[in-house]
Parts: C-alpha cells; sequence; structure tokens
C-alpha cells in the first residue's frame, strides 16, 4: 500500500498525543526538496547547537554516507555543549520495518513503510537525536542529508518525516561546450549542492571540449576534461550517492569540431558530421567508446538533435533515394551499437524522433528518448504523447535558458514544470533539468533559483508548494535565513522582461552600441529606458537590503547583473545627453568660444564615469567567470567590454578633439561630422534577420524559383538549400548597432547583389500597423507571401524614409525584405512606428 502524501503541522497532531498545543508552529520545516509527507512541531527558542553529532549505524557502509557525515560533523559547534545522535538502520523488507517501527510507539510512520521505496526514508527528529530508518543504504543517505538542512538551519523542535521520490532518475545537465566551462573546483562545489538536493546524477553537454587520447587535438588547449579529470569527477560524485552520465554531440551542431583543418573532411555539412564517411564513423567510434569507459553512469546520451540539414549536404542524392528518417534512423543505430558493446544505454534528444515517430518502433526498444521544452505552455502533451503511446523509454527535459540572457526568466522556470508533472503522470521514468548556456556571461550562481525548484519538483510532483513558501524555504536553504530577500529582488528585476527593449532578458542589448560609429549614428528608445530605469532602481533598493549568511558568491552574480542594467541605462541616457550638449556648444563656438569650450570640458566627467563603470563591470566580470570557469570562452565577454572602451574612447576623443580646435581658433566638428547624432526614437529596429545571398538576378526576378520561389520562403536559421552547383544558408545575422541591417557584415559584394532578409512578427490580433523603412539599393517587402511595397532606387541610407503599411494576421507573420546591391553601401532597417516590440532572435512580438 502506498499512502497519500501529507504535510501535518503540530495541532493536527494532538488527538495522536505525540506534540504538546503549547509549541505548535504554523511553519513548515526548512527541508529542501519538500518532503512527502511530515509533521512538525516548533521549539519557539533559542536553534539548537551542538558541541558533537554522532551518527550511529547498522547496515550501512562508510562510504556510502562519509560524504554527508563529513558535513554533519562540520555544524558541530566549538564550545557548545551537548551531543546530538543520529541512528540510522537498514531494513530491506517493508513488512519488518513497519512492524518494527510500531513496536517503537511510530504510528505516525509505520505507514509509510511501503511507499518510501529503495530512496526514501523515515525520520523521527526530537531536540538531541534523530532515528532514521530506511530499506537501503541510498534512503539513509538522502535521510542524513535531511538531518543536516535541520540542524544546520538550528531546528529545534520535533518532526517525523516519511519522504520518497517520485521521479527515480533526476538529472541536472550543464551545457559546458558553448560558454563557460567549469573547473574542477566548481564542478565539485556543484555536485555538493545538487546532492543535497537529491539530485541522481550530472551530465554535460559536450561538444568538444574533452581531451580523448585517439583524438586529443580538437579539444580547446585553454578549456577541456581530461579523462582522468572525468574519472575524478565520477569519483567524488559517487561519494555523494551520484552519478555523471556521459555524453557526446553524435551528429548535428558539430561545427567546433568541423571547423579544424583536420576534421573538416568528415563532414556532411559543417555542422553536420558525416554518417556515411568512414573516417568519420572511425572517429565516433573511438570517441565514444573512450568516453564511456571512463563516464560512471550506464546512460549516455549521443544528443543527436536539431539535424537541419540531413537532406542538404553531399549525402543528399543518397537521402533523396533513402528518405532522411531512414539516413538519420541508420547513423542512430550505428551509434547504438557502439554503446550496447559497452554496456551503456544509449539516450537520444526527441524532436527528430518527433518528426519522424514511426522512428519509435523501429529503434531499438531501450532508447531512452529526450524529449525537451523550456517554455511556459500551458501543457506539453505534444511533447510526452508520441513517446508515452508507445510505450517508450523517456524522461522530459525542461530547462533553465540562460542562453542568450543576462539571467534566466525563473518565472518561465516556474510554469516549465509543469513538463514534468506531465511527464510524471504519463509514465516519464525519470527528468532532466537542462541548462543552456550559450553566450559569454553566465554563473551557476544564478541558476540556483532553478535548480532547486527543479530538485523539488521530481522529487515531489504531486504537491506544489506555493512561491512564498518555496521562496522562504530556498533562501533559509541556500543563504542560510528565510528572509534574505534575494528572490524578491530577482522578481523585480526580472519585470524588465515585460519592457521591449529589454525582453526575456537578452543579452543582445548588452552588446549594442551606444556610441555612433564615425560619421554615423545610433537610434535609442529613450522612453523604454527611463521604465527599465525605474524598475532597476527598485531591484537596487531590494538588494541593497539583502542579507545572507552563506553563498555570498550569489549575491555577488546577481550583483554583475543588476551592474550590467545599470549601466545600460547609465550609457544610453548618458550618451545621449552628451551627444546634445556637444551638438550645442559646437554651434555655440562660432559666437562664445569661450563659452563653448567650458561646457565641453564639463563632459568629460560625465564620460569618464560612464568609463569607470564599464572598468568596474569588467573586473567583477573577469573575477567571477574565473572563480568558477576555466579560461576558454572568456576571451568572448571580454571582447565585449573592449568594443565598450572603444566606444568609450572615441567619445573622449571628439570632445577633445572639439575642445582642441577651439584652442587653435578653429571650427569644433558638429555633431553628425563627429558622428554624435543620437536619436530618440518611439519604437525599437529589428536588429536581427536571417540573410541569405548572394544572387546575381535583378529585384524583378525570383532566385527562389528552384525551391518553391521568394512568395514560399518561410526559413528556419541554418537551413541550406542547393542551386545549380551553388548552395545557400539561412544565416542569422545582428546589426552591428541595434539599428540598421548591413548585408555586407556578411557578404562583403561590390557588386550589383541580391539578397534577402527575413524575420517573424508575431501579432495578438489582426491589425494593421506602419512600418518605418529605410534602404541604400532597391528593395521590396514581403509579407505572408504578398508584394506590399517597392522601394526607389536609392543611392545612400536614410532611416525611416518610407512609411509602410502592414496589414497582420493573428499570430506570426512572415516578413521578408529583397534587396538589390545599387552601390557599396547595402543597409536597410525597419521599425513598427509607435508600438513596443518583444524581441527574441529573428521574432518580434507586437505588444
Amino acid at each position: 500500500m502506498v499512502l497519500k502524501r501529507v504535510y501535518i503541522v503540530g495541532l493536527i497532531l494532538f488527538a495522536s498525543g505525540l506534540f504538546s498545543a503549547r509549541a505548535a508552529a504554523p511553519a513548515r520545516l526548512p527541508l529542501l526538496p519538500l518532503p512527502q509527507a511530515a509533521a512538525a512541531e516548533a521549539d519557539p527558542g533559542v536553534a539548537a547547537e551542538y558541541g558533537r553529532i554522532e551518527i550511529r549505524k547498522e547496515g550501512v557502509a562508510d562510504s556510502l554516507t562519509a560524504a554527508v557525515e563529513e558535513e554533519l560533523a562540520a555544524l558541530a559547534v566549538s564550545g557548545a555543549g551537548g551531543t546530538f545522535v543520529v541512528e540510522c538502520r537498514v531494513t530491506e523488507k517493508a513488512s519488518s520495518l513497519r512492524r518494527a517501527l510500531k513496536g517503537a510507539g511510530e504510528t505516525f510512520l509505520a505507514p509509510y513503510a511501503d511507499s518510501i521505496g529503495t530512496q526514501g526514508y523515515l525520520l523521527s527528529f526530537d531536540r538531541d537525536r534523530a532515528s532514521l530508518t530506511a530499506r537501503t543504504p541510498r534512503g539513509i543517505y538522502y535521510g542524513l542529508q535531511s538531518v543536516k538542512q535541520l540542524l544546520r538551519d538550528g531546528w529545534s523542535g520535533r518532526a517525523k518525516v516519511a519522504d520518497w521520490p517520485d521521479m527515480p532518475v533526476r538529472v541536472f545537465f550543464d551545457d559546458i561546450s558553448r560558454g563557460p566551462l567549469s573547473n574542477l573546483g566548481e564542478v565539485k562545489r556543484q555536485i555538493r549542492q545538487l546532492a543535497e538536493w537529491k539530485y541522481t546524477d550530472l551530465t554535460f553537454y559536450i561538444e568538444h571540449i574533452v581531451k580523448v587520447p585517439s583524438y586529443p587535438d580538437f579539444a580547446p588547449v585553454n578549456g577541456h576534461f581530461t579523462m582522468e579529470e572525468v574519472r575524478e569527477i565520477c569519483r567524488y560524485a559517487a561519494r555523494y550517492n551520484m552519478e555523471v552520465i556521459g555524453g557526446f554531440q553524435s551528429f548535428g551542431h558539430f561545427e567546433n569540431i568541423l571547423a579544424l583543418p583536420r576534421y573538416a573532411p568528415m563532414g556532411e555539412t559543417p555542422s553536420l558530421i558525416s554518417p556515411l564517411d568512414p573516417e568519420a564513423r572511425k572517429f565516433l567510434k573511438a570517441v565514444l567508446e573512450e568516453l564511456s569507459d571512463n563516464f560512471s553512469s550506464k546512460y549516455f546520451n549521443v544528443n543527436c538533435d536539431e539535424t537541419w540539414d540531413l537532406a542538404k549536404g553531399r549525402s543528399r542524392e543518397y537521402v533523396a533515394r533513402v528518405g532522411a528518417d531512414r539516413f538519420y534512423a541508420d547513423h542512430v543505430r550505428f551509434l547504438y551499437d557502439v554503446l550496447k558493446a559497452k554496456g551503456k544505454t544509449m539516450m537520444l534528444w526527441g524532436d527528430i524522433v518527433m518528426k519522424y515517430p514511426h522512428l519509435i518502433k523501429e529503434l531499438p526498444r531501450d532508447v531512452v528518448y529526450l524529449p525537451w521544452n523550456y517554455s511556459d505552455l500551458p501543457d506539453f502533451r505534444a511533447w510526452i504523447e508520441p513517446f508515452a503511446r508507445e510505450k517508450a523509454h523517456f524522461m522530459v527535459c525542461p530547462g533553465i535558458v540562460t542562453a542568450l540572457r543576462t539571467i534566466p526568466e525563473m518565472q518561465v522556470v516556474r510554469e516549465n514544470m509543469r513538463f514534468i508533472r506531465e511527464g510524471y503522470a504519463a509514465g516519464a521514468e525519470g527528468a532532466i533539468l537542462t541548462s543552456w548556456d550559450d553566450g559569454a556571461l553566465h554563473n551557476f550562481g544564478a541558476m540556483t533559483y532553478g535548480v532547486a525548484l527543479g530538485g523539488e519538483t521530481m522529487w515531489n510532483v504531486g504537491e506544489t508548494a506555493p512561491k512564498e513558501e518555496f521562496d522562504a524555504r530556498f533562501e533559509r536553504n541556500r543563504y542560510g535565513r528565510s528572509d534574505a530577500g534575494f528572490v524578491r529582488a530577482m522578481d523585480k528585476l526580472l519585470e524588465l522582461t515585460r519592457i521591449g527593449i529589454t525582453y526575456q532578458m537578452n543579452n543582445k542589448v548588452f552588446d549594442d552600441r551606444f556610441v555612433p560609429e564615425p560619421g554615423g549614428e545610433v537610434s535609442v528608445n529613450l522612453g523604454q529606458w527611463a521604465r527599465v530605469d525605474s524598475v532597476l532602481r527598485e531591484a537596487e533598493a531590494l538588494a541593497a537590503r539583502i542579507r545572507v549568511e552563506r553563498n555570498e558568491f550569489d549575491m555577488e552574480t546577481f550583483g554583475y547583473t543588476l551592474g550590467q542594467y545599470r549601466f545600460l541605462v547609465d550609457s544610453r541616457q548618458g550618451v545621449a545627453r552628451i551627444a546634445g550638449a556637444y551638438g550645442k556648444a559646437a554651434e555655440r563656438a562660432a559666437s562664445d568660444p569661450e563659452g563653448a569650450r567650458a561646457e565641453l570640458v564639463a563632459l568629460l566627467p560625465r564620460v569618464e564615469e560612464i568609463a569607470r563603470q564599464a572598468a568596474r563591470l569588467e573586473e567583477l566580470y573577469t573575477r567571477l567567470w574565473l572563480t568558477e570557469n576555466q579560461s576558454y570562452f572568456l576571451d568572448r565577454g571580454l571582447a565585449g567590454y573592449a568594443d565598450k572602451r572603444k566606444q568609450i574612447g572615441r567619445l573622449r576623443d571628439c570632445i577633445v578633439g572639439a575642445v582642441n580646435a577651439i584652442d587653435s581658433d578653429g571650427k569644433p566638428a558638429s555633431a553628425r561630422e563627429c558622428g554624435l547624432v543620437v536619436r530618440d526614437i518611439n519604437s525599437d529596429y529589428f536588429g536581427t534577420w536571417l540573410f541569405c545571398g548572394t544572387f546575381t538576378d535583378d529585384i524583378d526576378d525570383d532566385p527562389l524559383a528552384p525551391v518553391g520561389g521568394e512568395l514560399k520562403a518561410d526559413p528556419i536559421p541554418g537551413e541550406r538549400f542547393q542551386i545549380g552547383d551553388k548552395g545557400y544558408i539561412w544565416t542569422r545575422t545582428i546589426s552591428p548597432n541595434g539599428f540598421t541591417m548591413d548585408f555586407n557584415q556578411r557578404y562583403n559584394s561590390d557588386q550589383n547583389a541580391l539578397a534577402y532578409a527575413t524575420a517573424v512578427i508575431i501579432s495578438p490580433e489582426a491589425q494593421e500597423v506602419t512600418a518605418l523603412f529605410g534602404c541604400s539599393g532597391e528593395a521590396e517587402v514581403i509579407l505572408n507571401g504578398e508584394r506590399v511595397f517597392r522601394s526607389g532606387r536609392e543611392l545612400e541610407f536614410t532611416a525611416d524614409k518610407y512609411s509602410v503599411p502592414l496589414k497582420l494576421k493573428e499570430g506570426n507573420n512572415r516578413l521578408i525584405v529583397k534587396s538589390k546591391q545599387l552601390v557599396n553601401e547595402w543597409k536597410f532597417s525597419l521599425r513598427i512606428d509607435g508600438r513596443e516590440i518583444q524581441a527574441h532572435k529573428q521574432k518580434y512580438r507586437i505588444q
């Protein structure tokens, strides 16, 4: 019999006589994850301290609990009196355990003897001792983790806890290939925290950051794990009753390795390894075998996700004959055979199999599929039912998305936990909480709230704690006090995601230009930046009141994120004011050079304050990075700061140059001549598009006709196609200044070429809006398969020159700009007049 989970606070136990009315407490135990069933009576007195903590075990090997016993011993307070005793006993049979508990008078715990399974435990906690029983040593280990939490947080009352996990496999997945790569010390810190939150496994996303003996040269010199380091991680995890799941990207996302000359011939495309290439198969077999020998878990993830180019590479004629589904399945079987020979159970991302669901029946039945979704959808049936219907092995994969963000959107993570609950109800045998770190600005400290929430949901699927209650337990567990104030400050900062320019906490805005290029201009939505400033000031005020007793590093990480937004606000508003004041001073110089000179000199302290902000951020960023990570990829983040220094230096040089001109009885350059024009706009430009080109056709031709035609084009990032002997790809391209899109940023053409750019506008309803469009060359705008605008032949770029009515339908609207180059400058810009836009990559949601 498995009992329904309950949570009882002291008063409810009066009838049983277990607890007295005097000490009844209206608060839950400070345990994370939330236990399945508990009864608690808090002591209103001083938190308990003990001079010694003694563990007595029966039927439990020291090696299985040594790590948590060391952590418990460290909680002893020097000079404090008394000993806290923890008695641990394993009783394998549920019936024997139930009889023993009844005999000991444990009427609350005894009925749960059948429920706790192989990972659960039963805990009776009193003021100076605890009795811990389980059916396996692993259950004892998890029980000791709970005892540790109670003692560390000074719990001085009495408690009964019956606890077990709903999901038997609970995994944290860390992307270490496309951003931060943890150093060994950080991996071990993460293991300790994951173990306390009762995760069973750790795994990594690995493309190229392992150094294997057979092919040691594809790993970055300053960023990799050797096989000995992998074994060390596995040994360390084993001390905390965790396994480390091996993995290697074995089909798509192979560009890091294929970019190396030695390995380029193995490519099907620049991002896919070729399943038919003998050297590629030899490579994969050797690497998978060596990794299998060193990772401890029985599972191994071959990834094989997002293989968009399956039918578009050098084997396309073969794929056309056999079908993309068979081409994919044959490669998966090859990988399966390699791993099966090593005694591994293969894991595989579920997205391609969802495209070809018949493969679930055709691939080996013991493959474990990993459907993934990281959003806040109302339900996740589409990601679960294909696997549940076929009774396949699968684990659901929610996520903490730090990719291309300054900080994860924890409100989305919280809603994404529904994926775990729905997967559990449909028979998922585990869950993998993923974290994706595309970019150079991420720390584990920014994710811990989501990691704790994921761990709790996997352990206790049935009960969703109210947010305020979970927040208090999280802060008490992680920071030593339930009123630390961190979550309130974080939630306030995350309100920025509602503002178009900071939508989804995107990190692109941190890299946008804030000082114009020489002879250029930047566009700034000062109204939105004022809104950002208002929210930020509230978050800064809340952050100033944060008080923590441990894990201060998380606060430094959060402080860095606050600093990023403070720099964004101050640099945008500051440069706009400086540019305006410079323009007025430059005009005044002719009639009042002395007054103009004084105004210009007065601008320099403002410039230096922006420079100091950037310098402080760069120093903090570097220290935070190197504390957690290897130096690999750090240069990407520092390059952004080098660019900020360059921009600030140019701003300084403009001002100093104007002063020098006045001192030389000359005329200072105007704001436009100097390139200090900042335009205040009422909406934001579309700064990310998919580009495709170049073609030699004229504007009236349709070079995409062989692949369906330009009116029907609906590409995804990285989509490839062939026309004659030439291959093309739709490539995501980001504006260098957040304003103009420059085809020559991608193509460096000095001929009369033709190219396309495309984006998606998401509209909440059918409506007409006005796009403000500017271009050099000759351009057409296509919306949802209809030509809606044709420009004149423009020999120079002018922003917002044309007003283009766009009749949008509800939902997604495909927007295409077709541009014919007439002069070397080959640019365009587009924004929706007066409307707030939330941008995510090349998708723009109208508010």
